[in-house]
């Protein structure tokens, strides 16, 4: 009897130094029964403190999202500011003046402002209303901004050389961005919604004509958009003339509605032995300067094609391919 009760007696000494160095392991030791409980009280606590915590977390993430979300909601309603903006900026030569300070230049909102010529605006509401108009584009990283003496200055940001009239490297987007802006195209863009609803194309169903056929009646538009096209040649064609090399073998090349011949000529200019023939619509054709190694034929893609070894079509494909259908 004595033996059991001795045996007993060591396995409770021994569960309860087996309980001490559990607690000791898990950085809690506990001396009694109560001390015991009180750290399952503490260890519960924490274990409800921590499971607020990650559902504030979590609250806190989904609120973030939704601002984020209403965010980028409100800036695609407003879309059209930044293309209205940027149209403004390049209109009052903003990109053109700091060019001409020089390098690096860093220009105020008003030294800017002092080289427009303003019409009937005093300088400081113009100032003003272009400061806005400047920092919505260095949101975007159409221009750059920095705080000299707690005054915004603006300087060229690296996308900004497109946008000066002339660049080291000749190729603004200027010319191309007005055409994309002219309100003679922004008003077929506003009649979308019944091209998919009824058919046919907007800018038709806007000026009763295809695009094509207006710039035939509507000779500042047809500007507008020849010197467009060029200027988007001349950014695109710079780039595939370093790295294509199909055209060493070329004898005769034919650019199918190739405007005012801007593509044939920078191609002719590198390969010279070419001879070129630049196709497009004859009241095209009539504005089209003269260039070294180029022939000028008007005619109508659809109906015929002029004859050579190698035809080239860069936007115009889209329309080919379209008619083809």
């Amino acid at each position: 009897m004595k033996h059991k009760i001795a045996q007993g007696y060591q396995k409770l000494r021994s569960s309860a130094f087996n309980l001490r160095q559990r607690a000791k392991t898990e950085g809690k030791y506990f001396t009694s029964e109560k001390e015991l409980q009180g750290g399952k009280k503490k260890e519960n606590r924490s274990k409800q403190i921590r499971k607020k915590q990650i559902i504030i977390m979590a609250s806190t993430a989904d609120q973030e999202e939704e601002t984020n979300n209403f965010s980028y909601a409100m800036e695609l309603a407003s879309a059209i500011v930044l293309p209205a903006a940027m149209q403004a900026a390049v209109e009052l030569d903003v990109f053109e003046i700091i060019s001409k300070a020089g390098p690096g230049a860093k220009l105020s909102v008003s030294e800017i402002v002092a080289q427009i010529p303003l019409k009937g605006n005093n300088p400081e509401t113009a100032a003003m209303t272009l400061e806005r108009v400047l920092r919505l584009l260095v949101s975007y990283n159409a221009l750059h901004c920095s705080f000299v003496d707690g005054q915004r200055l603006y300087s060229l940001a690296p996308v900004s050389a497109y946008f000066v009239r002339n660049n080291q490297n000749g190729a603004s987007l200027r010319p191309y961005m007005a055409w994309c802006l002219d309100k003679v195209l922004m008003d077929g863009w506003f009649r979308l919604k019944e091209q998919i609803l009824e058919g046919g194309m907007a800018f038709n169903k806007v000026h009763g004509m295809d695009m094509y056929d207006y710039m035939g009646v509507d000779s500042r538009f047809n500007d507008v958009f020849n010197n467009g096209m060029s200027s988007h040649t001349s950014v695109v064609m710079e780039k595939v003339l370093e790295s294509y090399k199909g055209f060493e073998h070329v004898k005769k090349l034919v650019d199918v509605g190739g405007g005012l011949g801007a593509t044939l000529n920078m191609i002719i200019s590198k390969y010279p032995h070419i001879k070129g023939i630049n196709y497009d619509l004859p009241y095209v054709i009539k504005n089209a300067p003269s260039y070294p190694g180029i022939e000028h034929v008007g005619g109508d893609l659809f109906e015929s094609v002029p004859e050579a070894d190698t035809i080239f079509m860069k936007v115009i494909c889209v329309c080919y391919l379209k008619s083809s259908l």
